[in-house]
């Protein structure tokens, strides 16, 4: 499990908390500190198949590559992008199957514009004690 690694994860909320539903997610907590055998919560940023062309030359949203085919690193097989600041907080085990990878230069864009504290805002999936 490494920064970058794009996973499909159940019961994501959109935005606005609402609309659950599997969505697929990118790993931005540092390799150093994902500890999946304690299971201890990690970050992560979530991808959308709707792009607005606005919302991309805004710097609000990042495009990933992607091929009809899926012969990216991705593995995408049509338009997705990454909300830098919809980020979750969840478990590793929550992670599904592993899709693909953001290539380094797009992982350092999304790096670059996630909110200054992301710890902060975060909408967590994580069941409440």
């Amino acid at each position: 499990m490494q920064p970058g690694e794009i996973y499909h994860l159940d019961n994501v909320p959109d935005p606005r908390g609402r609309n659950l539903k599997g969505r697929f997610v990118v790993i931005v907590t540092n390799a150093e500190d994902i500890l999946p055998v304690l299971d201890e919560p990690i970050l992560v940023v979530c991808c959308s198949g709707t792009v607005y062309p606005a919302q991309v030359e805004a710097g609000k949203a990042i495009e990933l590559p992607w091929h009809p085919e899926g012969i990216t690193q991705t593995r995408f097989r049509r338009a997705t992008c990454v909300i830098p600041h919809w980020l979750l907080r969840i478990r590793p085990s929550q992670l599904g199957r592993l899709k693909g990878v953001v290539p380094g230069n797009v992982m350092a864009a999304i790096i670059e514009r996630l909110p200054p504290d992301p710890v902060g805002d975060l909408c967590s999936p994580l069941p409440k004690p």
